[in-house]
């Protein structure tokens, strides 16, 4: 009986997918024109002086108002245009260079949702995902081909255990930890102090340091998610306290790539946001309907990335951008795609 509903459910499932997807088709195939005219970029060249180590950090559900300007006054009066990610901002992003809002950054796909703008990144195309519930894309992509090349280099820490369904399952059993149980479980292995109280974020966190400084990979991906959840809660207050961790999370990662520096390693850092939110009473949702939730942000900092602040450039990027640039900065031929392309303005050395 039981098996019987299951199968019931999954036709249901499979059913409504298709029909939303033939009713979205038109305005797939315009999005993607749109953002594909103009936007194929000669082959890019491998990097000759490649990073060692890329860590690529997501904060999900991050919109770029708190990050421009600060403390919504609108949400807390009290604390209006307070910084909310003050190293993230003055320290880290003039040492780099940082592309936000103001249409100059989006999502790519337009839904504004998480599981379609992971596919957005980590193929660099456009996929049939369309709900959270997506599993792996098709093809290759950017985690399996680092997997095929180096398994032993590539290391992923999500706090979302269904990210890891919706990414390469297959290839990245015996390389990530998903969830806050398995990071725990990660910490005592390695002898690594693990606070049984703690949040999943911060366990994710902890584990995903811990492994940068035992044997740095050579890329390491952190997904950190309370801040959408937060944000889903409409508690502002308690959303700015996830930021300001967040904060805390980039000084973390920043003062142990110094170190890494020091040791002759060539450390860099992205750090994105799979979907913003809405704007004012808004703010705590994102998807389709609400179109400021497709507004994103970008920085890049460390080893081949010029140290500009607000990266210079006219042209609109987006998740489609983010794996042929992680690509390039580990001296890889990137894969060609009519939607992204190496983002060569953040770039010291344009190959």
């Amino acid at each position: 009986m039981i098996r019987a509903v299951q199968a019931a459910t999954r036709r249901l499932h499979g059913t409504l997918t298709l029909f939303v997807a033939l009713a979205l088709a038109p305005v797939l195939l315009g999005w993607a024109l749109v953002t594909a005219i103009g936007g194929v970029e000669k082959r890019s060249l491998p990097r000759d002086d490649p990073a060692t180590t890329l860590i690529l950090v997501t904060l999900d559900g991050v919109r770029p108002r708190e990050l421009l300007h600060g403390a919504d006054p609108s949400l807390a009066p009290d604390r209006a245009d307070e910084p909310v990610m003050p190293f993230l901002t003055r320290s880290l992003a003039p040492l780099g260079g940082f592309i936000a809002g103001d249409g100059r950054f989006g999502t790519g796909t337009p839904f504004a949702t998480s599981m379609p703008s992971y596919h957005a990144m980590f193929t660099g195309r456009m996929t049939t995902c369309l709900t959270n519930e997506c599993r792996e894309p098709r093809g290759e992509g950017l985690l399996s081909r680092l997997v095929d090349l180096a398994p032993g280099s590539v290391a992923v820490f999500a706090t979302w255990t269904r990210l890891c369904f919706g990414l390469p399952a297959e290839r990245l059993a015996n390389i990530s930890v998903c969830g806050r149980d398995q990071a725990f479980a990660y910490l005592r292995r390695h002898g690594a102090a693990a606070d049984v109280e703690g949040n999943a974020d911060a366990m994710i966190f902890r584990a995903a340091l811990s492994r940068l400084r035992l044997d740095p990979p050579s890329f390491l991906y952190i997904a950190l998610d309370e801040s959408d959840g937060v944000g889903h809660s409409g508690v502002y207050p308690a959303y700015l306290g996830v930021l300001a961790r967040y904060d805390g999370y980039l000084r973390a990662l920043w003062s142990e790539m110094q170190a890494m520096r020091a040791r002759g390693l060539k450390p860099v850092l992205v750090v994105t946001t799979d979907h913003g939110r809405g704007d004012g009473a808004e703010w705590t949702g994102h998807g389709f309907t609400i179109p400021a939730s497709r507004e994103g942000w970008l920085l890049a900092v460390g080893h081949g990335i010029a140290a500009q602040g607000r990266a210079a450039g006219t042209r609109h990027r987006s998740l489609f951008d983010v794996r042929p640039t992680v690509e390039h900065l580990l001296g890889l031929v990137p894969r060609r795609s009519l939607w992204g392309g190496v983002m060569t303005e953040l770039l010291a050395y344009r190959g």
